[in-house]
């Protein structure tokens, strides 16, 4: 982008600043006319004294952001912009608070329209700053920093110069195959057994979610055997043996579950020549021990109930973490999943990457495309270009710890010449504004991806704060001198990213033909089949 292109502009159609004068000048003759009207006797210029010549008082219900940016009549004025459809979220920040803080900053006032009703609008995105000169002045220098740096940092890469590959039938297989087989290798993997997680482990969670014992889950008969006999593990008696001899002694079932409340019976009975007095204090007592006794068991069930809750909630925790574990152990170990290929029929060079916003900047970039096309043609000495790719290569850093993998284009004259012919094509761009300063000056680096990673989809339960790497060490091994083949470069193409055509292909907006629109060379493999 060119230094000092906006991003915004004023609006034009109409007057759409009003100064405070000409407000002042306004409200003086629309006072002035209503008072002659009334009693023909009032100029223009005398003062009145009703009521309706003081300016109405700010309404008590109003928030106090609003209070903030209100101005009386006299000092207002507004000031209408032009934004774009897709630059709109950026100006009014997560719920709101970018606005929020231009209000409050500048003492405004902005109405933004929503993007329903800038996409539906056939009259364009405006956004009206309401406000002193001073204020509106200082809300203007704002948006386009805000813009300014959205473009830059935050909108993603909307458009972006391509030569297809994909046009080539034999290297389309081959990209296929070499996806295949990288990810069944994967999948091989991944199933041999060598999750962090063992077997054992999974089975003691299961084990804890049922309330099985250690012993109970290594041999069930012997501890259902232990029960019947009426022993636990230590030999002693256990508590249904307990009862079943209380029962043969004659104990009531009251007897047996309470032997507090038992004892208070035992001792109510014995109780002879007590005064009335005297009975009804046992009888007190009585009824205290009970409800006490009562609360007790309800307070040993409550506690019961809430020990097992835990007890299953830690479960489900260790089970969703043998699941998570094992899972992040899989993708951890090589970094590979489908994701992370490119569509086979997307397949192509990249010349340059473009953010284009609006249609009068596609619209604009499609023309540079056409204009340049002779130029294009020029730098290729109007012959064909047959390009030699060999082998896969990693972008940067370590093998182990890849981001993007690529075809290579091996060094040749017809390289060269190509690269000539791209650069036509990127001085053109930067003259016409359209690419981002971040990117101008980048060395021109041809490549064909294959595996990136800011494609990788990854699923719900499996939450990673960064961008993951995958181990190209096995795909290098392979396929670091594998022969593709040679192929034409036929087009040019101004690609749209995320749309695509009824043929796989990235959506084109524009395309030129190049020298000597032919079928690839040769596409044979000489080190083995895919």
């Amino acid at each position: 982008m060119k230094k000092g292109t906006t991003v915004w502009k004023e609006k034009k159609r109409g007057r759409s600043v009003s100064t405070a004068a000409e407000v002042s000048t306004a409200n003086a003759e629309s006072a002035a006319a209503a008072r002659k009207e009334n009693d023909g006797s009032v100029s223009a210029g005398e003062p009145s004294g009703g009521a309706s010549s003081a300016p109405a008082p700010a309404s008590d219900s109003a928030s106090p952001a609003d209070q903030q940016s209100i101005v009386t009549p006299s000092e207002s004025s507004s000031k209408t912009l032009d934004v774009d459809t897709m630059l709109l979220r950026f100006l009014v920040g997560k719920g709101g608070s970018t606005k929020d803080k231009i209000q409050k900053d500048c003492g405004v006032k902005l109405k933004v329209p929503s993007t329903h009703e800038a996409k539906t609008s056939k009259s364009g995105c405006s956004v009206v700053i309401t406000g002193s000169a001073a204020g509106i002045e200082a809300a203007e220098k704002q948006i386009k920093a805000i813009l300014d740096e959205a473009v830059q940092s935050k909108l993603q890469y909307t458009h972006f110069i391509s030569l297809p590959l994909a046009t080539h039938p034999d290297l389309l297989e081959q990209v296929e195959k070499f996806q295949e087989r990288i990810l069944a290798r994967n999948q091989q993997t991944s199933s041999s057994g060598e999750s962090s997680v063992s077997d054992e482990d999974k089975v003691d969670a299961m084990d804890t979610e049922k309330g099985v014992s250690e012993e109970e889950s290594k041999s069930p008969k012997a501890a259902n055997a232990e029960v019947e006999k009426g022993l636990n593990e230590n030999g002693a008696t256990s508590p249904e043996a307990e009862n079943l001899e209380k029962k043969e002694k004659g104990m009531t079932e009251r007897e047996i579950a309470s032997p507090k409340a038992a004892t208070l019976d035992a001792e109510k009975k014995v109780v002879t020549g007590s005064t009335v007095e005297d009975m009804d204090v046992e009888k007190v007592v009585v009824v205290e021990e009970g409800k006490s006794l009562e609360a007790d068991i309800m307070n040993l069930e409550k506690g019961i109930l809430e020990e097992e809750k835990v007890c299953k909630e830690e479960v489900l925790d260790m089970e969703k973490g043998v699941t998570e574990e094992a899972k992040t152990a899989a993708l951890n170990k090589s970094g590979i999943d489908k994701s992370i290929f490119v569509k086979p029929r997307t397949f192509h060079l990249t010349v340059l990457m473009l953010k284009l916003w609006n249609e009068e900047r596609v619209q604009a970039a499609s023309e540079v495309l056409e204009k340049t096309m002779a130029s294009v043609h020029e730098a290729l000495e109007g012959k064909p270009v047959v390009l030699d790719i060999q082998g896969v290569q990693t972008m940067k850093g370590k093998r182990e710890k890849a981001h993007v993998l690529f075809a290579r284009v091996e060094n040749s004259a017809e390289k060269d010449r190509l690269m000539q012919a791209c650069q036509v094509l990127i001085d053109a761009y930067v003259e016409s504004g359209l690419v981002m300063e971040k990117d101008i000056g980048q060395p021109l680096k041809l490549h064909a991806t294959l595996m990136n990673t800011t494609h990788r989809t990854v699923k719900k339960n499996l939450r990673f704060g960064k961008r993951i790497p995958f181990d190209a060490t096995e795909i290098l091994e392979q396929y670091g001198q594998w022969k593709w083949g040679e192929f034409a470069i036929q087009e040019a193409h101004l690609s749209q990213r995320f749309v695509y055509g009824e043929n796989g292909y990235y959506h084109c907006v524009k395309s030129i033909p190049l020298p000597g629109a032919v079928d690839k060379v040769d596409t044979t493999p000489d080190t083995g089949s895919l």
